[in-house]
């Protein structure tokens, strides 16, 4: 890919898969810069933007990374990931009434199971944040309809429930996720926690 750009500076391809493998070994500001080259060439291109938004994210910097994935779904509404992308960086930032409508927004067009579960989840977790426990718990029941497998949304269905004060069905919770992933140290966490406090109370 360097000796592509070396002989055509503005490929714009060349610049975009040397990003993405540069991503893929972890050098996040070698991608960020030949994101950046993407879009000096080609401003408007949204996987350019959507990933360029990525890396941002996982250095911290995520005010960046929300102005890039806005610029995703005004080129591309239609854009699920970006749109989800959009929604957990607004979350980061406490802003979560919007991150909420673009969370509704995916689900109105997210075909495949996996990501309708994950946005279920992420959901989940920006409304518990916000308060709104009942509408919360629905979210991860559904997360869990579609993969009965997500050992986090049963974590946090169980911190959910054990705010709501039913500490046994929080507890079910706790060991349903442990069951699918045993190494689940936060649900490890919470499951003591509650044991400790249900013999508080008895």
């Amino acid at each position: 890919y360097r000796e592509a750009i070396r002989i055509y500076p503005d490929y714009v391809k060349a610049h975009y898969n040397l990003a993405n493998a540069l991503a893929d070994q972890g050098d996040l500001k070698g991608a960020t810069q030949q994101y950046q080259e993407v879009l000096r060439i080609q401003p408007d291109f949204p996987e350019s933007h959507n990933d360029l938004g990525d890396v941002l994210a996982k250095q911290g910097r995520i005010r960046e990374a929300i102005d890039h994935f806005y610029q995703v779904v005004q080129i591309d509404p239609s854009f699920v990931e970006a749109r989800s992308n959009l929604g957990k960086a607004l979350v980061l930032q406490g802003e979560l009434v919007e991150a909420i409508e673009h969370f509704r927004k995916v689900l109105e067009l997210a075909s495949g199971p996996e990501l309708q579960s994950q946005t279920h989840f992420d959901m989940g977790a920006a409304l518990a944040k916000k308060g709104d426990l009942e509408v919360a718990t629905s979210h991860f029941q559904q997360a869990l309809k579609i993969n009965p497998d997500f050992a986090e949304a049963y974590h946090y269905l169980g911190r959910v429930v054990a705010a709501q004060g039913d500490l046994n069905r929080a507890i079910g919770h706790f060991r349903e996720a442990l069951r699918i992933q045993p190494g689940f140290a936060q649900a490890h966490q919470s499951l003591g926690q509650a044991l400790a406090y249900q013999c508080k109370t008895v």
